[in-house]
């Protein structure tokens, strides 16, 4: 058995031995050219464009919280058509919508405290901003903390109409 698998190579080591030096070192030279190619294009490429979409993100991510910060903190509520719903019904309704799940939410005057686990860095900002905008509710405090995952946070938030 091992002398047959040793027999069928010896027709490329035959082959090989017929080249000359010269040509040993260009075959040789070519074919790492080639699997350095594959290993760019396999490898390299998908981590490059992963990179880029991150980037994207981590972009879209700071305006809006550039945007947040710009706010001023009396700002007038934008909405007056969720003005009669409680702040805690708005912030479940809403973050459903988002996606988010609030772990504890303690209504505090016209306004809540709750926290939100695990949750996409994106999605919490763009849930803020909608809240802002379309509810008039203004995030008082926030505090975040990023989780193992990339892109991933906890938050602890108060709102105020």
């Amino acid at each position: 058995m091992i002398s047959a698998a040793i027999g069928r190579h010896v027709p490329l080591s035959g082959w090989w031995m017929q080249r000359t030096p010269r040509e040993r070192l260009l075959v040789a030279g070519m074919t790492t050219l080639a699997v350095l190619y594959v290993m760019v294009v396999a490898a390299v490429e998908p981590l490059f464009s992963a990179r880029a979409e991150a980037r994207a993100t981590i972009t879209t991510s700071e305006a809006a919280l550039a945007r947040l910060a710009a706010l001023p903190a009396n700002a007038a509520p934008a909405a007056a058509s969720s003005g009669d719903q409680p702040a805690a019904t708005v912030l479940t309704d809403t973050a459903y919508e988002f996606g988010l799940a609030i772990r504890r939410i303690e209504p505090e005057g016209d306004g809540a405290r709750l926290t939100v686990e695990d949750a996409d860095f994106s999605e919490i900002l763009h849930w803020i901003d909608s809240l802002e905008k379309e509810h008039g509710l203004h995030v008082v405090a926030l505090e975040m903390d990023r989780r193992p995952e990339p892109g991933v946070v906890s938050a602890n938030l108060t709102l105020q109409r």
